[in-house]
């Protein structure tokens, strides 16, 4: 199958399942299939998402160190954890692989109005 026939079966699958939850079929739908059933699909597809989280761990350390720290950091309950994230996050990339460069588009400093970041040189 092609990308745009994956795309597509998701999209008419996501149409078919709203439709049937804003109709109130889905409780009967699902009560049709047995709970073994549902398991057996959730178990299947979380141990699937699991290998491919691990993969992109393997590939991007960077990115399993941060998601790590959020993790443990979630668990305190007065810790700032999506900065302390992103400040481990920038600061493992860095160390991986070099300078950190953002991009020319993303522009972070505050400018008065009317004047024109691009033309200050």
């Amino acid at each position: 199958m092609s990308a745009g026939e994956v795309a597509a079966s998701g999209i008419i699958l996501g149409q078919h399942l709203l439709l049937l939850a804003c109709s109130g079929m889905l409780g009967r739908v699902a009560y049709w299939i047995p709970r073994s059933v549902s398991a057996g699909l959730q178990l299947g597809l979380g141990l699937t998402m699991a290998l491919l989280g691990a993969e992109l761990i393997s590939e991007t350390p960077w990115l399993g160190l941060s998601l790590l720290s959020l993790l443990l950091l979630l668990r305190l309950p007065y810790c700032p954890a999506a900065l302390v994230t992103l400040a481990i996050a920038v600061t493992a990339r860095a160390g991986w692989q070099g300078n950190v460069e953002l991009p020319a588009q993303l522009n972070l400093a505050w400018h008065p109005a009317g004047t024109d970041p691009g033309n200050l040189g």
